[in-house]
């Protein structure tokens, strides 16, 4: 088995930044994941399409290895065989020791990008605002309400609900 990936992407004054986790455009959120499995006695298929994160490694290094999902609790990530359980994907902004007080939700060809009112204590913060909408072309989107709420609406909610 051999995975290869990067802890970031890396962006050369593409939109304005020149260091790692200094925005969150396309070159500094999409990095490889390569997942090379050896023979099984299980037939289990990697869907290459699939959005992933480093959190989703683990989880699925132990269903290959163990031939079932079985530690699926234990992980916030989720294993590649299979459907996914969520249809968006998570992440954010952060330089050197700061609070990531601004992340994203990618959602199928959208990504919304957000902030958390406490930039200090995001754990704090009584609400998000919502900084900017892009579409799949990397082209500002008009924010509407009604279309974050649309096609958001199932990620807030997983994200913001009460324990």
């Amino acid at each position: 088995m051999v995975i290869f990936t990067g802890d970031h992407g890396e962006e050369f004054n593409e939109y304005g930044c020149v260091f790692h986790a200094s925005g969150l455009s396309l070159p500094q959120l999409q990095i490889p994941l390569y997942i090379k499995l050896g023979q099984s006695p299980i037939e289990l298929a990697l869907d290459s399409q699939k959005a992933a994160s480093q959190i989703d490694i683990f989880p699925t290094i132990f269903h290959y290895l163990m031939g079932e999902n079985s530690f699926e609790s234990l992980f916030q990530g989720e294993t590649l065989f299979g459907p996914p359980k969520r249809n968006y994907v998570i992440g954010a902004r952060y330089n050197a020791g700061q609070v990531p007080y601004e992340f994203y939700i990618q959602k199928e060809n959208y990504r919304l990008i957000l902030e958390f009112s406490n930039t200090k204590d995001i754990f704090h913060s009584r609400f998000v605002k919502v900084k900017s909408l892009i579409n799949e072309k990397e082209e500002m989107m008009p924010i509407s309400p009604s279309f974050v709420e649309s096609h958001f609406a199932d990620a807030f909610e997983h994200l913001f609900a009460d324990p």
